[in-house]
Protein backbone atom coordinates (compact mmCIF):
# COMPACT_ATOMS: atom_id res chain seq x y z
CA UNK A 1 0.00 0.00 0.00
CA UNK A 2 1.53 3.51 -0.83
CA UNK A 3 2.39 5.66 1.96
CA UNK A 4 -0.45 8.30 1.05
CA UNK A 5 -2.99 5.75 0.52
CA UNK A 6 -5.79 5.77 3.53
CA UNK A 7 -4.64 4.16 6.65
CA UNK A 8 -8.56 3.19 7.43
CA UNK A 9 -9.87 1.58 4.37
CA UNK A 10 -10.23 -1.63 6.18
CA UNK A 11 -12.63 0.09 8.77
CA UNK A 12 -14.74 1.61 5.52
CA UNK A 13 -17.98 0.04 5.00
CA UNK A 14 -17.68 -2.45 2.23
CA UNK A 15 -18.59 -0.21 -1.31
CA UNK A 16 -19.12 2.47 -0.11
CA UNK A 17 -16.31 4.66 -1.33
CA UNK A 18 -15.37 4.31 -4.90
CA UNK A 19 -12.02 4.06 -6.14
CA UNK A 20 -11.86 7.83 -7.92
CA UNK A 21 -8.82 7.03 -10.24
CA UNK A 22 -10.87 4.26 -11.68
CA UNK A 23 -13.75 6.62 -11.73
CA UNK A 24 -11.74 9.61 -13.57
CA UNK A 25 -10.60 7.33 -15.92
CA UNK A 26 -13.73 6.08 -16.83
CA UNK A 27 -15.70 9.28 -17.13
CA UNK A 28 -13.21 10.34 -19.65
CA UNK A 29 -14.14 7.62 -21.37
CA UNK A 30 -17.26 8.38 -21.14
CA UNK A 31 -16.56 12.15 -21.91
CA UNK A 32 -14.58 11.47 -24.59
CA UNK A 33 -17.58 9.33 -26.49
CA UNK A 34 -19.50 11.79 -26.15
CA UNK A 35 -17.20 14.30 -27.43
CA UNK A 36 -17.03 12.35 -30.43
CA UNK A 37 -20.25 11.86 -31.44
CA UNK A 38 -21.37 15.05 -30.52
CA UNK A 39 -18.99 17.08 -32.34
CA UNK A 40 -17.14 14.84 -34.60
CA UNK A 41 -19.35 12.04 -35.96
CA UNK A 42 -23.05 14.14 -36.16
CA UNK A 43 -20.91 17.24 -37.99
CA UNK A 44 -19.79 14.61 -40.80
CA UNK A 45 -22.89 12.67 -41.44
CA UNK A 46 -24.44 16.66 -41.73
CA UNK A 47 -21.43 16.91 -44.44
CA UNK A 48 -21.79 13.53 -45.48
CA UNK A 49 -25.66 14.57 -46.39
CA UNK A 50 -25.22 17.63 -47.39
CA UNK A 51 -22.87 17.02 -50.32
CA UNK A 52 -25.12 14.19 -51.44
CA UNK A 53 -27.80 16.87 -51.87
CA UNK A 54 -25.30 19.16 -53.40
CA UNK A 55 -24.60 15.94 -56.06
CA UNK A 56 -28.25 15.58 -56.52
CA UNK A 57 -29.01 18.93 -57.12
CA UNK A 58 -26.25 18.82 -60.21
CA UNK A 59 -27.08 15.79 -61.88
CA UNK A 60 -30.62 17.67 -62.07
CA UNK A 61 -29.06 20.58 -63.35
CA UNK A 62 -27.25 18.48 -66.34
CA UNK A 63 -30.52 16.43 -66.92
CA UNK A 64 -32.24 19.61 -67.56
CA UNK A 65 -29.28 20.85 -70.10
CA UNK A 66 -29.54 17.85 -71.92
CA UNK A 67 -33.41 18.65 -71.89
CA UNK A 68 -32.49 21.69 -73.28
CA UNK A 69 -29.99 20.42 -75.59
CA UNK A 70 -33.05 18.00 -77.54
CA UNK A 71 -35.58 20.73 -77.42
CA UNK A 72 -33.45 22.96 -79.10
CA UNK A 73 -32.75 19.92 -81.61
CA UNK A 74 -36.33 18.99 -82.45
CA UNK A 75 -37.34 22.99 -82.45
CA UNK A 76 -35.39 24.74 -84.84
CA UNK A 77 -38.07 26.45 -86.30
CA UNK A 78 -38.83 28.25 -82.59
CA UNK A 79 -35.37 29.21 -82.41
CA UNK A 80 -35.92 32.51 -80.55
CA UNK A 81 -38.76 31.58 -78.51
CA UNK A 82 -36.52 28.28 -77.73
CA UNK A 83 -33.70 30.37 -76.89
CA UNK A 84 -36.00 32.69 -74.32
CA UNK A 85 -36.98 29.10 -72.55
CA UNK A 86 -32.99 28.06 -71.84
CA UNK A 87 -32.48 32.01 -71.13
CA UNK A 88 -35.33 31.42 -68.64
CA UNK A 89 -34.72 27.73 -67.49
CA UNK A 90 -31.17 28.60 -66.87
CA UNK A 91 -31.97 31.95 -64.47
CA UNK A 92 -34.61 29.06 -62.49
CA UNK A 93 -31.75 26.27 -61.90
CA UNK A 94 -29.05 29.58 -60.69
CA UNK A 95 -31.80 30.77 -58.62
CA UNK A 96 -32.34 27.05 -57.59
CA UNK A 97 -28.65 27.04 -56.99
CA UNK A 98 -28.60 30.12 -54.80
CA UNK A 99 -31.25 29.13 -52.64
CA UNK A 100 -30.44 26.05 -51.83
CA UNK A 101 -26.65 27.80 -51.36
CA UNK A 102 -28.25 30.10 -48.74
CA UNK A 103 -30.16 27.81 -47.00
CA UNK A 104 -27.40 25.47 -46.48
CA UNK A 105 -26.02 28.66 -44.37
CA UNK A 106 -28.87 28.40 -41.67
CA UNK A 107 -28.75 25.12 -42.04
CA UNK A 108 -25.27 24.62 -40.81
CA UNK A 109 -25.48 27.02 -37.81
CA UNK A 110 -28.58 24.95 -36.39
CA UNK A 111 -26.19 21.60 -36.75
CA UNK A 112 -23.91 23.03 -34.88
CA UNK A 113 -25.85 24.08 -32.11
CA UNK A 114 -28.22 21.00 -31.90
CA UNK A 115 -24.51 19.42 -31.49
CA UNK A 116 -23.41 21.79 -29.37
CA UNK A 117 -26.85 21.14 -26.82
CA UNK A 118 -26.61 17.52 -27.28
CA UNK A 119 -22.80 17.50 -25.74
CA UNK A 120 -23.91 19.63 -23.29
CA UNK A 121 -26.97 17.69 -22.26
CA UNK A 122 -24.93 14.05 -22.47
CA UNK A 123 -22.25 15.34 -20.23
CA UNK A 124 -24.59 16.62 -17.46
CA UNK A 125 -26.25 13.32 -17.61
CA UNK A 126 -22.78 11.41 -17.31
CA UNK A 127 -22.07 13.93 -14.87
CA UNK A 128 -25.53 13.58 -12.75
CA UNK A 129 -25.58 10.15 -12.78
CA UNK A 130 -22.44 8.49 -12.97
CA UNK A 131 -19.82 10.85 -11.30
CA UNK A 132 -20.13 9.53 -7.80
CA UNK A 133 -18.96 13.09 -6.97
CA UNK A 134 -22.50 14.22 -7.79
CA UNK A 135 -24.37 11.29 -7.35
CA UNK A 136 -22.54 10.02 -3.36
CA UNK A 137 -21.49 13.27 -2.52
CA UNK A 138 -23.44 16.52 -3.27
CA UNK A 139 -26.52 15.29 -0.93
CA UNK A 140 -24.79 12.30 1.34
CA UNK A 141 -23.83 12.76 5.01
CA UNK A 142 -20.96 10.64 6.38
CA UNK A 143 -21.18 9.23 9.85
CA UNK A 144 -17.69 7.94 11.63
CA UNK A 145 -16.61 7.68 15.37
CA UNK A 146 -13.20 10.42 14.72
CA UNK A 147 -13.01 11.21 18.64
CA UNK A 148 -12.67 8.35 21.52
CA UNK A 149 -14.92 9.47 24.43
CA UNK A 150 -11.47 10.27 26.59
CA UNK A 151 -10.53 12.59 23.81
CA UNK A 152 -14.06 14.27 23.81
CA UNK A 153 -13.83 15.13 27.61
CA UNK A 154 -10.47 16.16 27.22
CA UNK A 155 -11.07 18.74 24.37
CA UNK A 156 -14.47 19.64 26.31
CA UNK A 157 -12.09 20.42 29.18
CA UNK A 158 -10.11 22.76 27.55
CA UNK A 159 -13.14 24.35 25.78
CA UNK A 160 -14.40 25.16 29.77
CA UNK A 161 -10.89 26.20 30.45
CA UNK A 162 -11.03 28.63 27.74
CA UNK A 163 -14.64 29.67 28.41
CA UNK A 164 -13.55 31.24 31.43
CA UNK A 165 -10.68 32.92 30.53
CA UNK A 166 -12.63 34.54 28.15
CA UNK A 167 -15.55 35.84 30.25
CA UNK A 168 -14.00 39.10 30.66
CA UNK A 169 -13.77 39.57 27.45
CA UNK A 170 -17.04 38.48 25.83
CA UNK A 171 -19.14 41.52 24.36
CA UNK A 172 -21.76 43.16 26.83
CA UNK A 173 -23.62 43.29 23.92
CA UNK A 174 -23.91 39.61 23.57
CA UNK A 175 -26.37 40.23 26.65
CA UNK A 176 -29.94 38.90 25.29
CA UNK A 177 -32.88 40.64 27.19
CA UNK A 178 -35.49 38.74 25.30
CA UNK A 179 -33.74 35.09 26.28
CA UNK A 180 -34.07 33.77 22.90
CA UNK A 181 -30.33 32.99 23.08
CA UNK A 182 -29.21 32.45 26.67
CA UNK A 183 -25.20 32.36 26.11
CA UNK A 184 -23.07 30.20 28.28
CA UNK A 185 -20.34 31.74 30.15
CA UNK A 186 -17.37 32.98 28.03
CA UNK A 187 -19.46 32.68 24.35
CA UNK A 188 -20.06 35.06 22.42
CA UNK A 189 -23.16 35.57 19.85
CA UNK A 190 -22.37 34.95 16.50
CA UNK A 191 -24.67 36.34 13.47
CA UNK A 192 -24.35 34.54 10.48
CA UNK A 193 -26.24 33.75 7.07
CA UNK A 194 -27.07 37.10 6.52
CA UNK A 195 -27.53 37.95 9.98
CA UNK A 196 -30.76 35.47 9.95
CA UNK A 197 -29.01 33.31 12.24
CA UNK A 198 -28.16 33.84 15.73
CA UNK A 199 -25.43 31.09 17.63
CA UNK A 200 -23.61 30.84 21.03
CA UNK A 201 -19.69 30.05 19.96
CA UNK A 202 -16.39 29.72 20.97
CA UNK A 203 -14.02 30.55 18.35
CA UNK A 204 -10.74 28.15 18.15
CA UNK A 205 -9.55 30.72 15.29
CA UNK A 206 -10.30 33.88 17.55
CA UNK A 207 -10.95 33.32 21.09
CA UNK A 208 -7.89 32.36 23.30
CA UNK A 209 -7.45 29.01 23.61
CA UNK A 210 -3.82 28.33 24.01
CA UNK A 211 -0.89 26.89 21.78
CA UNK A 212 -1.61 23.81 23.53
CA UNK A 213 -4.90 23.83 22.81
CA UNK A 214 -4.34 23.84 19.14
CA UNK A 215 -1.49 21.85 19.33
CA UNK A 216 -3.54 19.10 20.81
CA UNK A 217 -6.25 19.78 18.41
CA UNK A 218 -3.82 19.54 15.39
CA UNK A 219 -2.36 16.26 16.17
CA UNK A 220 -5.32 14.64 17.68
CA UNK A 221 -7.91 15.65 14.89
CA UNK A 222 -6.90 17.67 12.40
CA UNK A 223 -3.99 16.22 10.94
CA UNK A 224 -3.97 13.05 11.87
CA UNK A 225 -7.58 11.63 11.21
CA UNK A 226 -9.52 14.81 9.41
CA UNK A 227 -7.42 15.63 6.72
CA UNK A 228 -6.59 11.99 5.64
CA UNK A 229 -11.19 11.25 6.04
CA UNK A 230 -11.88 14.41 3.77
CA UNK A 231 -9.06 12.83 1.21
CA UNK A 232 -10.67 9.81 1.19
CA UNK A 233 -14.19 10.87 0.96
CA UNK A 234 -14.24 13.80 -1.32
CA UNK A 235 -11.45 12.51 -3.70
CA UNK A 236 -9.05 15.47 -3.02
CA UNK A 237 -5.54 16.16 -2.14
CA UNK A 238 -4.09 17.07 1.19
CA UNK A 239 -2.91 20.49 0.14
CA UNK A 240 -6.79 21.44 -1.25
CA UNK A 241 -7.98 21.12 1.78
CA UNK A 242 -8.41 24.89 3.78
CA UNK A 243 -9.72 25.77 7.04
CA UNK A 244 -12.38 28.43 6.54
CA UNK A 245 -13.84 28.28 10.37
CA UNK A 246 -13.58 26.43 13.62
CA UNK A 247 -15.86 27.07 16.70
CA UNK A 248 -17.60 25.36 19.35
CA UNK A 249 -21.23 25.37 19.53
CA UNK A 250 -23.46 24.56 22.69
CA UNK A 251 -27.12 24.35 22.88
CA UNK A 252 -28.67 25.09 26.49
CA UNK A 253 -31.92 23.63 27.14
CA UNK A 254 -34.34 26.24 28.30
CA UNK A 255 -33.33 28.54 25.35
CA UNK A 256 -34.93 28.76 21.77
CA UNK A 257 -32.13 27.12 19.86
CA UNK A 258 -34.42 25.74 16.63
CA UNK A 259 -33.16 26.89 13.48
CA UNK A 260 -35.67 26.89 10.53
CA UNK A 261 -34.36 25.69 7.40
CA UNK A 262 -34.59 28.67 5.25
CA UNK A 263 -32.72 30.22 8.18
CA UNK A 264 -29.53 28.24 7.10
CA UNK A 265 -30.11 29.07 3.28
CA UNK A 266 -27.36 32.35 3.48
CA UNK A 267 -23.70 32.96 2.54
CA UNK A 268 -22.03 29.23 2.17
CA UNK A 269 -18.46 30.05 0.72
CA UNK A 270 -17.23 26.79 1.81
CA UNK A 271 -17.28 23.24 0.66
CA UNK A 272 -17.70 20.86 3.48
CA UNK A 273 -18.97 20.73 6.86
CA UNK A 274 -18.06 18.59 9.92
CA UNK A 275 -19.54 18.47 13.38
CA UNK A 276 -18.35 16.19 15.92
CA UNK A 277 -20.37 15.78 19.20
CA UNK A 278 -18.64 15.98 22.51
CA UNK A 279 -21.04 14.95 24.97
CA UNK A 280 -24.16 13.12 25.08
CA UNK A 281 -25.57 14.21 29.24
CA UNK A 282 -28.67 16.08 27.48
CA UNK A 283 -32.24 15.42 25.72
CA UNK A 284 -33.23 16.92 22.32
CA UNK A 285 -31.25 18.69 20.36
CA UNK A 286 -31.62 16.73 17.53
CA UNK A 287 -29.61 17.72 14.26
CA UNK A 288 -31.60 16.76 11.14
CA UNK A 289 -30.73 17.29 7.30
CA UNK A 290 -33.34 18.80 4.77
CA UNK A 291 -34.47 16.92 1.45
CA UNK A 292 -35.36 20.19 -0.61
CA UNK A 293 -37.52 18.97 -3.45
CA UNK A 294 -39.43 16.57 -1.18
CA UNK A 295 -39.67 18.17 1.40
CA UNK A 296 -39.12 16.36 4.23
CA UNK A 297 -36.33 15.58 6.74
CA UNK A 298 -33.54 12.64 5.77
CA UNK A 299 -34.46 9.99 8.61
CA UNK A 300 -31.57 11.03 10.93
CA UNK A 301 -31.73 12.10 14.56
CA UNK A 302 -29.23 12.59 16.86
CA UNK A 303 -31.93 11.98 19.17
CA UNK A 304 -33.58 8.88 18.01
CA UNK A 305 -30.53 7.14 16.12
CA UNK A 306 -27.73 6.16 19.00
CA UNK A 307 -24.83 8.05 18.85
CA UNK A 308 -21.88 8.21 20.82
CA UNK A 309 -19.55 10.52 21.47
CA UNK A 310 -16.72 11.42 19.14
CA UNK A 311 -18.83 10.78 16.26
CA UNK A 312 -18.29 13.16 13.24
CA UNK A 313 -20.85 14.31 10.87
CA UNK A 314 -19.13 15.22 7.31
CA UNK A 315 -21.37 16.40 4.84
CA UNK A 316 -21.43 19.20 1.75
CA UNK A 317 -22.28 22.50 2.37
CA UNK A 318 -25.21 22.68 -0.03
CA UNK A 319 -27.05 20.49 1.75
CA UNK A 320 -29.18 22.09 4.41
CA UNK A 321 -29.71 21.71 8.13
CA UNK A 322 -31.54 22.41 11.41
CA UNK A 323 -30.78 22.21 14.83
CA UNK A 324 -33.82 21.43 17.65
CA UNK A 325 -33.79 22.61 20.73
CA UNK A 326 -32.19 21.15 24.01
CA UNK A 327 -34.92 19.92 26.55
CA UNK A 328 -32.49 19.51 29.00
CA UNK A 329 -28.83 19.22 29.77
CA UNK A 330 -26.06 21.13 27.14
CA UNK A 331 -25.46 19.68 23.78
CA UNK A 332 -21.89 20.54 22.73
CA UNK A 333 -20.45 20.34 19.29
CA UNK A 334 -17.23 21.01 17.47
CA UNK A 335 -18.25 22.50 13.69
CA UNK A 336 -15.73 23.46 10.83
CA UNK A 337 -16.19 24.71 7.75
CA UNK A 338 -13.61 23.57 4.98
CA UNK A 339 -13.38 24.79 1.45
CA UNK A 340 -11.29 22.38 -1.30
CA UNK A 341 -8.83 24.95 -3.30
CA UNK A 342 -7.58 24.42 -6.63
CA UNK A 343 -4.69 26.56 -6.16
CA UNK A 344 -2.90 28.19 -3.33
CA UNK A 345 -0.10 30.12 -2.66
CA UNK A 346 3.20 28.48 -2.65
CA UNK A 347 4.77 30.42 0.44
CA UNK A 348 1.75 29.60 2.77
CA UNK A 349 1.57 33.22 3.79
CA UNK A 350 -1.14 34.05 1.08
CA UNK A 351 2.30 36.19 -0.88
CA UNK A 352 3.58 33.43 -3.02
CA UNK A 353 2.88 32.46 -6.37
CA UNK A 354 -0.02 30.49 -6.42
CA UNK A 355 0.26 27.19 -7.69
CA UNK A 356 -2.06 24.08 -8.52
CA UNK A 357 -2.99 21.71 -5.28
CA UNK A 358 -3.76 18.89 -8.01
CA UNK A 359 -7.13 18.54 -7.70
CA UNK A 360 -9.09 16.71 -10.59
CA UNK A 361 -11.94 18.76 -12.90
CA UNK A 362 -14.14 15.95 -11.69
CA UNK A 363 -14.15 17.31 -7.76
CA UNK A 364 -14.01 20.88 -8.92
CA UNK A 365 -15.41 21.89 -11.89
CA UNK A 366 -17.40 18.93 -12.56
CA UNK A 367 -18.40 18.66 -9.18
CA UNK A 368 -21.77 20.59 -9.10
CA UNK A 369 -21.85 21.62 -5.43
CA UNK A 370 -18.23 22.81 -5.74
CA UNK A 371 -19.27 25.03 -9.00
CA UNK A 372 -22.64 26.16 -7.14
CA UNK A 373 -20.31 27.81 -4.55
CA UNK A 374 -17.85 29.77 -6.82
CA UNK A 375 -20.82 30.81 -9.16
CA UNK A 376 -22.37 31.78 -5.95
CA UNK A 377 -18.94 33.91 -4.31
CA UNK A 378 -19.29 35.01 -8.57
CA UNK A 379 -23.21 36.85 -8.22
CA UNK A 380 -22.04 38.36 -4.79
CA UNK A 381 -19.03 40.18 -6.29
CA UNK A 382 -21.00 41.36 -9.39
CA UNK A 383 -23.63 42.84 -7.06
CA UNK A 384 -20.75 44.56 -4.47
CA UNK A 385 -19.21 45.86 -7.80
CA UNK A 386 -22.13 47.03 -9.59
CA UNK A 387 -25.07 47.19 -6.54
CA UNK A 388 -27.32 45.43 -9.32
CA UNK A 389 -27.92 42.58 -10.61
CA UNK A 390 -26.14 42.81 -14.43
CA UNK A 391 -27.19 40.31 -16.90
CA UNK A 392 -24.20 37.96 -16.60
CA UNK A 393 -25.09 37.87 -12.58
CA UNK A 394 -28.61 37.05 -13.59
CA UNK A 395 -27.54 34.26 -16.55
CA UNK A 396 -25.21 32.78 -13.54
CA UNK A 397 -28.11 32.92 -11.25
CA UNK A 398 -30.07 30.77 -13.65
CA UNK A 399 -26.88 28.41 -14.22
CA UNK A 400 -26.68 28.31 -10.01
CA UNK A 401 -30.44 27.27 -9.92
CA UNK A 402 -30.50 24.55 -12.08
CA UNK A 403 -27.48 22.79 -10.65
CA UNK A 404 -28.31 23.35 -7.32
CA UNK A 405 -31.75 23.19 -7.17
CA UNK A 406 -32.99 21.27 -10.53
CA UNK A 407 -30.36 18.67 -10.50
CA UNK A 408 -28.73 18.26 -7.07
CA UNK A 409 -32.19 18.62 -5.07
CA UNK A 410 -34.40 16.83 -7.22
CA UNK A 411 -32.33 14.29 -9.07
CA UNK A 412 -29.53 13.42 -6.68
CA UNK A 413 -29.90 10.89 -3.80
CA UNK A 414 -30.50 12.26 -0.01
CA UNK A 415 -28.79 9.85 2.39
CA UNK A 416 -27.10 9.48 5.77
CA UNK A 417 -23.94 6.81 5.38
CA UNK A 418 -22.32 5.45 8.04
CA UNK A 419 -18.25 5.48 7.16
CA UNK A 420 -17.14 3.53 10.08
CA UNK A 421 -18.93 1.22 12.60
CA UNK A 422 -19.08 2.66 16.04
CA UNK A 423 -17.26 -0.38 17.50
CA UNK A 424 -14.81 -0.18 15.08
CA UNK A 425 -14.39 2.81 15.94
CA UNK A 426 -10.88 2.23 18.51
CA UNK A 427 -9.06 0.18 15.46
CA UNK A 428 -9.87 2.82 13.11
CA UNK A 429 -8.50 5.52 15.01
CA UNK A 430 -5.22 3.55 15.88
CA UNK A 431 -4.73 2.90 12.31
CA UNK A 432 -5.01 6.40 11.55
CA UNK A 433 -2.89 7.74 14.45
CA UNK A 434 0.13 5.26 13.15
CA UNK A 435 0.17 5.91 9.85
CA UNK A 436 0.26 9.87 10.27
CA UNK A 437 3.43 9.41 11.74
CA UNK A 438 4.59 6.67 8.93
CA UNK A 439 3.75 9.04 6.41
CA UNK A 440 4.86 12.60 8.19
CA UNK A 441 8.18 12.58 6.34
CA UNK A 442 6.61 12.24 2.93
CA UNK A 443 4.77 15.02 4.10
CA UNK A 444 7.19 17.48 4.68
CA UNK A 445 8.14 17.49 1.19
CA UNK A 446 4.58 18.36 0.32
CA UNK A 447 1.70 20.69 0.62
CA UNK A 448 -0.06 20.14 3.87
CA UNK A 449 -3.43 20.63 4.37
CA UNK A 450 -4.23 24.46 5.36
CA UNK A 451 -5.22 24.47 9.41
CA UNK A 452 -4.46 27.98 11.09
CA UNK A 453 -2.96 30.04 8.48
CA UNK A 454 -3.85 32.92 6.94
CA UNK A 455 -7.12 33.15 8.36
CA UNK A 456 -9.34 35.90 7.80
CA UNK A 457 -10.61 37.54 11.10
CA UNK A 458 -12.79 40.34 11.79
CA UNK A 459 -11.82 42.11 8.54
CA UNK A 460 -7.88 41.32 9.58
CA UNK A 461 -6.62 37.97 9.43
CA UNK A 462 -4.64 36.50 12.23
CA UNK A 463 -1.37 34.46 10.96
CA UNK A 464 -2.28 31.55 13.66
CA UNK A 465 1.08 29.55 12.15
CA UNK A 466 0.44 26.12 14.09
CA UNK A 467 1.65 24.87 10.64
CA UNK A 468 4.92 25.85 11.57
CA UNK A 469 7.63 24.09 14.10
CA UNK A 470 6.98 25.75 17.78
CA UNK A 471 10.40 27.42 17.97
CA UNK A 472 9.85 29.20 14.51
CA UNK A 473 6.55 30.29 15.68
CA UNK A 474 5.39 34.16 16.09
CA UNK A 475 2.89 36.43 17.36
CA UNK A 476 0.08 36.94 14.61
CA UNK A 477 0.54 40.48 13.27
CA UNK A 478 -3.01 42.03 11.71
CA UNK A 479 -2.84 42.72 8.36
CA UNK A 480 -4.43 45.81 6.95
CA UNK A 481 -7.60 44.99 5.12
CA UNK A 482 -7.01 45.43 1.70
CA UNK A 483 -4.63 42.57 1.78
CA UNK A 484 -7.44 40.01 2.16
CA UNK A 485 -7.09 36.82 1.01
CA UNK A 486 -10.29 36.21 -1.89
CA UNK A 487 -10.86 32.68 -1.01
CA UNK A 488 -10.16 32.87 2.79
CA UNK A 489 -13.56 34.18 3.97
CA UNK A 490 -14.00 32.99 7.57
CA UNK A 491 -17.96 33.06 8.04
CA UNK A 492 -20.56 35.70 8.65
CA UNK A 493 -18.75 36.42 12.06
CA UNK A 494 -19.98 40.12 13.08
CA UNK A 495 -19.32 40.48 16.96
CA UNK A 496 -16.04 38.73 17.45
CA UNK A 497 -13.83 42.51 18.01
CA UNK A 498 -10.04 43.13 17.19
CA UNK A 499 -9.93 43.42 21.48
CA UNK A 500 -10.94 39.69 21.72
CA UNK A 501 -7.62 38.78 18.44
CA UNK A 502 -5.33 40.69 20.94
CA UNK A 503 -5.89 38.83 23.71
CA UNK A 504 -4.77 35.49 21.41
CA UNK A 505 -1.75 33.24 23.47
CA UNK A 506 1.13 33.86 20.85
CA UNK A 507 0.87 31.19 18.52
Amino acid sequence: MSSLEYAGESWLQPDLLPDYKTISKRLSFYITLAFAFWLVVVPIIYLLAASEERDALQEKAAALEQQEREQEAAAQQQKAGTRRSKTNRQKQVSLDDNNQQESQVPSEFYVSLFASLGFVWTLILILTFISPHNTLLARGVFSCPILSLQESKDWLTRVEVTAQRNVESVNENDADPMGYLKLPPGFSKVHRYNQTLTTSELSVLTDPFTKADREWLMNTLLQTRLAPTIRRVYGVTLESINLQDLYVDQYTAGTRRTFRIKEENGNRDYDVAFRILLNDDFTGGSTRFWNSFQKRFIPYNLETVPQNVGTMLLHNNRLLHEDEHVRDGQKTILVGTVSIQRQRDDNGNNNGELVSTGVSAFASYFSFPWLVTRLEAFIQRQSIQYNKTTKVAFLTELLRDLLDSAICDTWLKHEVYTLVKPEDGESFRSALDQKNHVIQAELDNLKQPRWFTGKEVTGQREEADIDQPVEERESPEPVVEGDKMETGHDSDRTDTSAENVNKNEEL
